[in-house]
């Protein structure tokens, strides 16, 4: 049995021009991070071939910045023994057209 309390899991969700700032830094350099992490791997070589060739792709990702309102939802849960995988999907309305 699972006693209440034991692994609770605490869940965030807010938009950065009204979350408290310590949220809002806090996913901010999160987000920093994650695109020096793609910087870095997109400047690359495997071998003799860099890993991002095209040069629409290489202005595209040095043109990424951390965007100054966002929404963001930030879980965590302490399990010793169990993970959680959060999945996020944006997609237009159906607008009820027949394809």
């Amino acid at each position: 049995s699972v006693v209440d309390g034991e692994n609770p899991m605490h869940e965030i969700c807010s938009q950065s021009s009204t979350a408290e700032a310590q949220d809002t830094a806090r996913i901010r350099a999160r987000l920093g991070r994650f695109l020096e992490r793609l910087r870095t791997l997109a400047d690359r070589t495997t071998g003799e071939s860099p890993v991002v060739t095209s040069p629409a792709d290489k202005r595209l990702i040095k043109s990424l910045q951390v965007p100054q309102q966002f929404l963001f939802s930030e879980i965590k849960w302490p399990s010793p023994h169990f993970g959680i995988e959060l999945c996020v999907t944006f997609a237009k309305p159906d607008r009820g057209i027949p394809r």
